[in-house]
């Protein structure tokens, strides 16, 4: 571009749009072909930057690595306690986790356990009953019921099952301590000397009273039958009998409750 000038003599450049300006010691006052002007006044001027494309493709300065960590630049320190503290997060949140599914699959077991021994427990509610039911059971409960001291006079119940004892407690704890009879021999078939029946000496009004009692907790005391008035009820209601010949055979002056083999429930509901 400019013909006759050395690069060392070249003091400053200065590029304007599409014009150059060269000043500095050794530069001729003027181009002797006109192709470019020389001014000397600009030795005496100051140079002026003059925003330029160039610029904006020089890259910056690049630090090397060892320089900026010998400046402090990189910490090389704190990336490390930041990795370190990650990974102890890390182990805290897998431990709680562990911890959770431990304590989720404990309660589950319990649960399980739990569900299974009611089932077990169940079931054998359901053998029990069904046994004294079809008179299985021949042992008799040891607490079949709630038993009353009313002072009830038992001196005649003889060597009755304990949970017939329990029944003429209730009964007769319930209607006004009436005398009751047990354990006696007869000459026709009978629970009487089996210790499994009971005789209520009452009179109309408390019998209707305690023989509806009686039907009542059917399967609480484990009755098998109620006579009552020349009429028994096995389970069905009340239908009427032969006539046996005296008010006392045709128990028009005593209810007449006879037990199964096994007890009941044992949970009678008061009359």
């Amino acid at each position: 571009m400019l013909r006759g000038v050395g690069i060392a003599t070249v003091a400053a450049i200065a590029v304007t749009g599409g014009a150059a300006a060269l000043a500095g010691p050794g530069v001729p006052d003027a181009a002797a072909d006109g192709t470019a002007e020389l001014n000397l006044a600009a030795q005496r001027a100051p140079v002026v930057p003059v925003p330029s494309r160039v610029a904006a493709f020089v890259p910056a300065p690049v630090v090397p690595m060892q320089r900026a960590v010998d400046t402090g630049m990189l910490d090389t320190t704190l990336l490390s306690d930041a990795v370190s503290r990650a990974q102890d997060e890390a182990r805290r949140l897998a431990d709680d986790a562990r911890t959770r599914e431990g304590e989720a699959r404990t309660a589950a077991d319990r649960a399980q356990q739990a569900a299974k021994d009611a089932a077990a427990a169940e079931e054998d509610r359901r053998t029990a009953e069904q046994g004294r039911r079809v008179g299985r059971i021949t042992q008799p409960d040891p607490q079949p019921a709630a038993t009353a001291d009313c002072g009830l006079n038992t001196g005649q119940l003889g060597a009755v099952k304990p949970f017939v004892r329990t029944a003429a407690e209730f009964l007769g704890c319930a209607f006004d301590k009436p005398t009751v009879l047990g354990v006696a021999g007869r000459g026709n078939a009978s629970d009487h000397p089996g210790g499994r029946a009971l005789d209520f000496m009452v009179d109309r009004a408390t019998g209707d009273q305690l023989a509806a009692c009686t039907i009542r907790n059917r399967e609480a005391l484990g009755v098998s039958y109620v006579i009552w008035r020349q009429r028994i009820d096995t389970g069905s209601g009340f239908r009427a009998m032969e006539d046996r010949g005296s008010p006392t055979a045709n128990h028009l002056d005593h209810v007449h409750v006879s037990f199964k083999p096994g007890a009941g429930t044992g949970s009678p509901i008061s009359c």
